[in-house]
């Protein structure tokens, strides 16, 4: 629950070895795939993947592509692609947008502390919610199991101006969440904060 409108599953083979036996699910309703993997018959990870449109069928093509279709007759391929180390990740993102030397010594160190609690990985969810995928997705909607009340009544979704205001403020976005306060947390570094989580959300 909520209902999610399941409308295919295929078994994973040979598209890469992290998916490697595992289920994907397309959906309806909730405009995702859902990765799902079972062991000794029950369900010990589920991953949704969002892709924003209706999918009415997945299949994995003999080239080891995985094909969905959706409901507008889109076919969409999906390749796999080693993505960088959390550490290379950061610094071609810097290097990119073109950080001054004080400005990427900021940004680094903003981000390990995020790390302390977050991790970057998708789906990994026990300590605290993953930012992988946070860029644009539900707020409070991973499987983290301890949302604080004041997150969940939130609502809405993970803006570029959400994730602004909760950086900037936590207790004025959400009072009473568990967040602590970014330290010297300035506009700019805000900023550089948001488009790299929303770099890190193009990777997954």
């Amino acid at each position: 629950m909520p209902a999610i409108a399941p409308s295919g599953l295929t078994t994973i083979k040979g598209f890469h070895h992290a998916w490697e036996g595992d289920l994907l699910a397309s959906t309806l309703l909730d405009q995702s795939l859902h990765r799902i993997r079972v062991r000794d018959g029950r369900v010990v990870y589920n991953e949704p993947i969002r892709i924003g449109t209706r999918i009415r069928a997945v299949h994995q093509h003999t080239t080891g592509e995985i094909v969905l279709w959706s409901d507008e007759g889109e076919l969409i391929f999906l390749t796999a692609e080693d993505i960088d180390s959390d550490e290379e990740q950061l610094q071609n993102f810097m290097t990119a947008v073109g950080l001054s030397p004080g400005e990427q010594n900021d940004l680094a160190t903003a981000i390990a502390n995020c790390t302390q609690c977050h991790a970057l990985d998708s789906g990994a969810n026990r300590g605290a919610p993953s930012l992988a995928r946070a860029y644009g997705a539900d707020i409070a909607s991973t499987d983290f199991e301890n949302y604080s009340d004041a997150l969940d009544r939130v609502g809405g979704q993970w803006t570029h101006a959400n994730l602004t205001a909760f950086l900037t403020d936590p207790q004025s976005f959400a009072p009473g969440t568990t967040m602590p306060p970014l330290p010297d947390a300035s506009p700019d570094l805000v900023e550089n904060i948001v488009s790299y989580l929303k770099h890190v959300d193009a990777q997954y």
